[in-house]
């Protein structure tokens, strides 16, 4: 659709409504059925902790300004524009998360 005409120099909002992380962090929960506990830590032991998981010393930097853009609120947009472009109202956001949850499970399954 996007390749299509009628889109050229637009700019779309791909989000929702907004949730604070401490309410995506219940919906977790709930999908789950176990508590999923929230832990508010400064960059430096969020980049110390990304490390640690793993995750590529180049992403890093990215991962932790995304943190910082969530904190001090920049990245609260919230927009239809996904709905307009499916034509119907978007995914609630518990059914999403049960849908990547049994996805996951899946593939550990396999």
């Amino acid at each position: 659709m996007l390749s299509g005409n009628g889109h050229e120099n637009t700019i779309y909002e791909l989000s929702g409504k907004n949730l604070t992380q401490e309410e995506l962090v219940s919906i977790l929960g709930n999908v789950v059925g176990k508590e999923v506990i929230l832990q508010q830590v400064d960059d430096t032991t969020y980049a110390d902790i990304m490390k640690d998981a793993g995750v590529p010393e180049f992403l890093i930097p990215f991962l932790v300004s995304i943190q910082e853009g969530i904190r001090e609120g920049t990245l609260e947009v919230e927009s239809n524009d996904i709905e307009k472009l499916l034509g119907r109202p978007a995914t609630p956001i518990d059914e999403g998360i049960v849908q990547i949850v049994k996805g996951i499970s899946s593939l550990i399954e396999k």
